[in-house]
């Protein structure tokens, strides 16, 4: 059954081979990390820059003969670079992004093969006797849904229709309204962790609020740090983060800009109001396999759980991964976002009812996102969802 009306094309494709996902798990098993991020060690006059990865491996070790374990110094999140030289493991400053792959050729065009259209088929869907858009319209608003159906939707959660999204799994009681959502976040901070694309959200919803950038904005190439704006008349706050290492940042960044989860959950103080948002993906994609993902969410899952003990009222959101069909770009984005999901899933199984789990992956389907960073329009209906499970303003 088709919830509207007019001309559209199925498009069949292969998202990734089951090759090129072997070929992927395979590199990173054997190098620790798909890609790697860079340590600067520096001591006195001497500076040395050695390779990062999740996990240790023995071509990380052969590579530098032996390793820095710096677990300790990323939150009690395993990282490990290779051994400088001349210069001291404690002697670690600044790390940022490291673009060297070591496969062939052949691995190389095998990765490349993903989300390739194998067939179109333009099919003409005629209006029924109710009109040009026609689907079970849900009766339960979305601040009243109960949270464990977020994690439990129907697929698809939703569908776009001339540039509407129309959710499937709850009524959206509140539009794109700035006095609407003044009013929905007044003293209630908004705390985002995660990545370029939280980031994009504190834009957009900073934009949305007409409330000016305070913080972490005086170099737009160095972005990988706190950034903060707030109105203090209007009871408006908002924050963003990074996540922790791994996190593939502009070389030589401070690596004392980048914090855990946990660590920005544990300061949030007793009875707060504020709504959270936890998001891992881009980062995961360039790095991590599923056994290195699963230690990021645990450890910040002890701090949900001191969070939500000590403060009630606070709403925690962990966003999703979205659809990436980059043509350069050679991770198998949807393997990657399947186990991102599935592992959210498996770890917050106990507090699925406590955590609101917001969905990118049909949206961003939907809008046939490209890019790493989606486009405003998907930003703008992500943050219109998120607001409408946030708020009740009647």
């Amino acid at each position: 059954m088709a919830f509207w009306a007019g001309n559209i094309c199925v498009k069949v494709s292969v998202t990734n081979t089951k090759e090129g996902i072997g070929l992927y798990t395979n590199y990173v098993n054997v190098h620790g990390s798909y890609k790697f991020i860079n340590a600067t060690f520096s001591e006195k006059k001497k500076s040395e820059m050695t390779q990062c990865a999740p996990t240790t491996s023995d071509w990380l070790n052969k590579t530098y003969g032996g390793f820095c374990n710096l677990t300790h110094e990323n939150y009690n999140i395993s990282l490990f670079c290779g051994k400088p030289k001349s210069v001291s493991c404690r002697n670690w400053v600044k790390y940022g992004w490291d673009d060297s792959l070591y496969y062939d050729e052949y691995t190389r065009k095998i990765l490349r093969y993903k989300d390739v259209i194998l067939k179109q088929i333009n099919v003409t869907i005629v209006p029924s006797s109710k009109g040009d858009l026609v689907y079970p319209l849900p009766d339960t608003p979305c601040n009243s849904l109960p949270r464990v159906l977020t994690w439990q939707s129907t697929v698809p959660s939703g569908f776009l229709y001339r540039g509407v999204y129309h959710n499937l799994i709850c009524r959206p009681t509140i539009d794109r309204n700035r006095d609407n959502y003044r009013t929905c976040l007044k003293d209630r901070p908004v705390i985002s962790i995660g990545d370029s694309t939280t980031r994009q959200w504190f834009f957009r919803l900073s934009k949305s609020l007409q409330i000016k950038y305070s913080e972490g904005f005086t170099n737009n190439n160095a972005w990988q740090k706190f950034a903060h704006a707030y109105n203090t008349t209007l009871g408006l706050d908002l924050e963003w983060q990074p996540h922790e290492l791994p996190f593939h940042g502009s070389p030589g960044s401070d690596r004392k800009n980048v914090k855990s989860v946990a660590y920005r959950l544990d300061i949030i103080p007793g009875n707060s109001t504020a709504i959270v948002i936890i998001h891992w993906y881009a980062h995961i994609a360039r790095c991590c396999d599923h056994i290195a993902l699963r230690e990021h969410v645990r450890h910040a899952k002890a701090a949900i759980m001191r969070l939500l003990m000590r403060s009630p009222d606070v709403q925690v959101f962990i966003k999703g991964p979205h659809l990436i069909t980059y043509p350069k770009d050679h991770k198998p984005y949807a393997y990657i976002g399947m186990f991102v999901e599935q592992i959210l899933i498996e770890e917050f199984n106990d507090l699925l009812h406590r955590i609101i789990y917001l969905d990118q992956w049909d949206m961003s389907v939907a809008t046939e996102n490209v890019n790493i960073h989606p486009d405003p329009q998907l930003d703008d209906t992500s943050l219109n969802n998120l607001i409408n499970f946030a708020c009740k303003l009647y």
